[in-house]
């Protein structure tokens, strides 16, 4: 067992994979051995562990460590992200050399010899709701692995190192997140509610602050404008509607808010860098 401090580690992106499920299915049980991330998008399923049963929706995420059984079934439908990564010293630390790493997942390669000293959050399955800023990082990494631009595997790492960074500050290897901050709140409320007509005002009569406040707790939560926060969730909420092939694009931008499907393309495109119609093509 190899003793390194959160803060001197590194992980390692295996792979990203997204999984639809339409109907409710068992799936039997198996081992991971990768350290897991499952992000559930939407629907509901159970996970089982040897010792524990858990429930996921949307907003949530799991981890599971190497060398774990589980088994899931999903109770409807469902569309989750699945992260496969690990850990690794990082370059400043001695036992950098006894881990070499390649592209693909190495069960040999693994790091289950390392123990954190400061925290026992990845040493046991957790579930916990991402907040908004996590959920955030969850739709960058996807939407990389999606578009697959130039050096997105690094991008992706980033973005990885800051999630996991996140929930060692935040997280609870026994429940989830609570407490949340009313700037917190509204970002969520805004996630929940993308599919409805939204702005500063609609947000004042909601949680009873002057729009003006609710404007500035937005923009110093995130670092964007109202407008801009509600434009991106919208998109990225569109990326997973797109996945469902027996949505047509315009049915999705009108559910969206968007007027016609014209500015919904132009708007996704600005985002994205591609349209709507190429999106689903690649994913495809």
């Amino acid at each position: 067992m190899k003793n390194i401090a959160f803060s001197e580690m590194d992980p390692v992106l295996w792979r990203v994979q997204f999984c639809v499920f339409t109907q409710s299915e068992q799936i039997r049980g198996k081992f991971s051995y990768a350290k897991r991330l499952f992000w559930m998008q939407e629907g509901k399923c159970k996970l089982y562990t040897n010792t524990t049963e858990y429930t996921l929706h949307a907003g949530d995420v799991f981890f599971l460590p190497s060398d774990t059984w589980y088994a899931t079934e999903i109770v409807c439908g469902v569309h989750l992200t699945n992260i496969f990564f690990d850990f690794v010293p990082n370059e400043q630390h001695s036992l950098k050399q006894h881990f070499v790493f390649h592209d693909e997942y190495d069960p040999d390669l693994s790091s289950e010899g390392i123990h954190f000293t400061d925290t026992d959050l990845f040493e046991k399955p957790f579930l916990l709701s991402l907040t908004p800023v996590m959920e955030n990082r969850m739709q960058e990494l996807a939407g990389e692995e999606v578009m697959r631009m130039n050096a997105y595997r690094l991008r992706q790492r980033a973005i990885l190192t800051d999630l996991l960074v996140l929930m060692y500050r935040n997280g609870s290897d026994t429940a989830k997140y609570s407490h949340e901050t009313p700037a917190e709140k509204i970002l969520q409320y805004i996630i929940e509610h993308c599919e409805e007509p939204m702005n500063r005002h609609i947000l004042s009569q909601v949680f009873h602050f002057h729009p003006n406040t609710i404007s500035h707790m937005v923009q110093t939560a995130t670092g964007m404008t109202l407008q801009k926060y509600i434009e991106d969730t919208r998109i990225r909420k569109a990326l997973m509607l797109l996945a469902d092939i027996n949505l047509r694009i315009v049915d999705i931008a009108h559910r969206l808010q968007y007027y016609d499907s014209s500015h919904f393309s132009a708007i996704f495109q600005k985002h994205i860098g591609c349209t709507p119609t190429e999106y689903r093509r690649r994913l495809s």
